[in-house]
């Protein structure tokens, strides 16, 4: 893929996948003549035809346009807005509805991370740091346009901005730190609105994730974050930097009325939160890529 001008073409294929906890989710698709012939390419290459090709998309494709401008808020009237409580044991990181859906005893460690220490695992970290590089030295450098109604415009883009919710009573506050948040004025042929949408960039293949579905609740939240801080409607954006990941990218949108899960999950967590001693796993998690794995004393190979 060149990088020629931008023009008015579609640039996007999108398909609809299903329900994941309320909320809708799109398989975002390239067009051939922008990433034909990619997987035999290089993972640089990959790189910054997927970037660019994510930035067309959203400033010019009016399929993904379309479906922006139909997102509502979500409205959920027990999940507020927070200010950021500095040493509070409710104070816990949003990524604990990650722990949850892959295993509960890590979520507990998680929810009393001032009395339990998590382990340093190199390859979660070398994955982190490829995303925040891809957004800020890939994505971001390619979101301008001119101010024409033939573009979508980017109002603010952030990396890495913290927001908080609080939720329950006491008031459980989450801290919300998506990879990238984009707020866009949308020059769609149906509807002119502002919309947000918070991004999560991973080397894992997009597939994985919506089978496992363990990140989806966390983007949720961002979006449910998002929306409180902005004011303004929000979608999440999965980008997968696999170049054999299909879909490349997923979007997910919250229905109006959705959004009784993730209450559910918040409510596990705040048991965890309660509760002083560990709760034993179900199934078989992955102990080995475990940050809490040299304390669990239900570690498989302790057992």
């Amino acid at each position: 893929m060149s990088s020629s001008p931008m023009t008015s073409q579609e640039t996007m294929y999108v398909r609809r996948l299903g329900e994941y906890y309320g909320a809708t989710a799109y398989a975002l698709y390239p067009s051939r003549s922008m990433l034909g012939g990619l997987p035999g390419a290089g993972l640089q290459s990959y790189v910054n035809n997927l970037a660019e090709w994510l930035a067309k998309g959203i400033l010019l494709s009016q399929s993904l346009s379309k479906i922006l401008t139909s997102v509502g808020p979500l409205l959920l009237p027990e999940i507020r807005s927070g200010i950021g409580r500095k040493g509070s044991k409710y104070s816990l990181p949003a990524r604990i509805l990650d722990d949850l859906m892959i295993c509960r005893t890590r979520a507990f460690f998680t929810s009393h991370r001032r009395k339990y220490v998590s382990r340093r695992i190199a390859d979660m970290e070398d994955s982190e740091k490829r995303g925040e590089s891809f957004i800020k030295s890939y994505l971001f450098s390619r979101l301008k346009s001119p101010e024409t109604e033939e573009f979508n415009h980017i109002l603010r883009a952030d990396v890495k901005k913290k927001y908080y919710i609080v939720y329950g009573d006491p008031g459980m506050e989450l801290i919300c730190e998506p990879d990238a948040a984009l707020v866009i004025k949308i020059y769609s042929r149906i509807l002119r609105a502002i919309r947000a949408i918070v991004v999560e960039v991973s080397d894992t293949d997009s597939n994985i994730i919506l089978a496992r579905r363990h990140v989806i609740p966390r983007i949720l939240l961002y979006m449910a974050a998002t929306y409180l801080h902005y004011g303004v409607a929000s979608a999440g954006l999965y980008v997968s930097l696999s170049p054999k990941s299909d879909p490349p990218a997923v979007l997910f949108i919250q229905k109006r009325t959705g959004g009784r899960e993730l209450t559910k999950m918040l409510d596990r967590v705040i048991e965890l939160l309660e509760a002083s001693q560990p709760p034993a796993p179900r199934g078989e998690p992955p102990c080995n890529h475990c940050v809490y794995a040299g304390i669990c004393i239900f570690r498989r190979d302790h057992i």
